[in-house]
This record gives structure tokens, C-alpha cells and sequence, in this order.
């Protein structure tokens, strides 16, 4: 009984030595992923309760667990915002399947500004500008990862979505006004869903 118990565990052991063989320990990556940052529309900024979203990350993975890397992402709230990151990853297994933690956190950048344009009045401003700032962001995740195919892994995450949004607000003087200038600031929390595709 004790020899089955030695084979079985030295099929174990060798078993794990294959797929770690598979596995590359270190190195580039990219990873690639589509999402969707759900929550409560905000008036002030016109947003719709589902944003989606794009991020692309390269980086460098120093084992099999840990690795780090810049990214970059385009969301649309009210106008477009295109976050500049950096991605930090940790799976707790060294196999073809582990749950993972991750953080993101960078900063927003906005979408050029525009103008309503309302028509030439004399008596009463036409024109409002809209001067988007964008905002800092933070994005903690966890979820599941797993291999699909050699070099190329799959995961799905879950998180929770801090992003700061700020628009200066500039109403143009006209006879009866004068100039107006008035600041909007907000904070998003909400859920974010992701899956992503990564590439060793």
C-alpha cells in the first residue's frame, strides 16, 4: 500500500514538473483587455450607468506569480477619457489556473474641449465652453486566470472603480451678463468588469 502511495505522489510531483515546464517563469507580456465600469449616472456629467472600456498593458512578469507594467485605456463617460496606468499582478498559483489580485492606478487624461455652440445672440451668451480636465483613477481587481494556449493565458476579473473627473464650466459675457466661470467635480465608485488576453 505504501508503494502505491510513493507512485502516486511521484506522478503528482512529476505532473507538476511538466506544467511548470510549460509555464514561462519570466519575461515580456501583453495583456489586452475589454470591460465595462457599472454604476449610477451621474447628472452633472451626463453618464450613462455602463461604461465601457479598453486597456492594453505591456510589462514584465519576474516569475510566474508577480509581475508589473504600464498601460494605457480609453473610456467614454460623458466625453472620452484615456487613462495612462501602472499595472501591478499577483497570482496566487504557479499553474495553467489561479485566482489573481491586481491593482491599477494612474491618472485620466481628458478628451480636447468643445464648445456648445448656440448661435450668435447680442443680448445673451451663445457659446459655452466645456474645458475637460479628466481626473485621477485607482482600480483594485481580483478574479480568475487560466492558459488557453501556449504563451497565451485568459482572465476575468471583478473590481472596484475610483475615478476623479473635473470640467471647467466658462459662460461668455454678453450685455446683460457677465462672464461666469463654474467648476464641476465628481467622484466615480462603481464596479468594474473586465476579460483580458495575455500574451508571454
Amino acid at each position: 500500500m505504501n508503494k502505491i502511495y510513493v507512485f502516486i505522489l511521484a506522478l503528482f510531483i512529476l505532473n507538476q514538473l511538466e506544467v511548470g515546464a510549460q509555464i514561462k517563469e519570466s519575461g515580456y507580456f501583453n495583456l489586452t483587455s475589454i470591460g465595462a465600469i457599472i454604476g449610477t449616472p451621474n447628472d452633472d456629467f451626463e453618464t450613462n450607468s455602463v461604461v465601457p472600456s479598453l486597456s492594453i498593458v505591456n510589462g514584465y512578469s519576474f516569475n510566474n506569480r508577480f509581475s508589473a507594467g504600464v498601460g494605457v485605456g480609453a473610456e467614454i463617460y460623458q466625453y472620452a477619457i484615456f487613462p495612462v496606468f501602472a499595472d501591478i499582478r499577483y497570482k496566487i498559483q504557479r499553474s495553467e489556473y489561479s485566482p489573481y489580485f491586481a491593482l491599477k492606478g494612474g491618472y485620466s487624461f481628458a478628451k480636447n474641449d468643445k464648445v456648445l455652440d448656440g448661435g450668435y445672440d447680442y443680448y445673451y451668451p451663445s457659446n459655452v465652453i466645456f474645458e475637460n480636465k479628466g481626473g485621477w483613477m485607482c482600480n483594485p481587481e481580483v478574479g480568475v486566470y487560466f492558459s488557453i494556449a501556449k504563451h497565451i493565458n485568459m482572465n476575468v476579473g471583478v473590481g472596484y472603480r475610483y475615478q476623479h473627473l473635473e470640467t471647467k464650466i466658462t459662460t461668455p459675457q454678453s450685455v446683460y451678463t457677465s462672464e461666469t466661470i463654474s467648476d464641476i467635480s465628481t467622484a466615480f465608485n462603481r464596479l468594474s468588469f473586465t476579460i483580458g488576453f495575455e500574451f508571454r
